[in-house]
């Protein structure tokens, strides 16, 4: 999260300056960080609410529905963010009989 702290008397093309800076700065740990998960600890809902949470708290826990219906599974992301990758870890053959929608 990027902001600037009370500097209204400053002109704009110097706000504009600092603010550039941070995201740049942000922009180049990124690269260097890799990737991060956007999902983790997020609010999750599923159409089995059984064991949900495991699906974001990156322990590699599973979570494997109740029934063997339809079932859905939405993560919260809490903001707009670009996705650029998305990660399923499918244990078995569940991979070949689901389909993942972003």
């Amino acid at each position: 999260f990027l902001c600037l702290p009370r500097c209204s008397s400053l002109p704009a093309s110097v706000r504009h300056g600092i603010l550039r800076e941070r995201v740049d700065a942000a922009c180049q740990r990124a690269q260097v960080e890799g990737p991060r998960n956007l999902s983790r600890l997020r609010p999750v809902t599923s159409s089995s609410q059984e064991r949900a949470e495991n699906v974001v708290d990156g322990s590699g826990s599973e979570w494997f529905p109740a029934s063997e219906a339809t079932q859905w599974l939405e993560i919260d992301l809490e903001a707009s963010v670009q996705v650029e990758q998305v990660r399923i870890q499918w244990w078995g053959d569940y991979g070949t009989k689901s389909s993942v929608q972003v």
